[in-house]
């Protein structure tokens, strides 16, 4: 389980790796895109990771496994400090 929650962790960090990578890119290619606007997709994108992880954290409380729910809630926190 915790395998698991360590492998997710890192594909969601090469997600956002990588669309800062493609938000850089683009910003640089198209100078007529406002650098502004590609940070409030990338914002978007990870408000859009973080409410989906929401959605699997409620449903692992459902299941009542609180050791579960307690590696959920210190990812959970990690993720509010990025």
């Amino acid at each position: 389980m915790m395998m698991m929650m360590m492998m997710m962790m890192m594909m969601m960090m090469m997600m956002m790796m990588m669309m800062m990578m493609m938000m850089m890119r683009e910003s640089i290619e198209n100078p007529d895109v406002p650098k502004r606007l590609c940070l409030s997709y990338l914002i978007r994108d990870l408000l859009y990771i973080r409410a989906s992880y929401l959605n699997i954290l409620i449903s692992e409380l459902k299941s009542n496994s609180v050791v579960k729910f307690q590696v959920h809630v210190n990812l959970l926190n990690y993720f509010i400090l990025i």
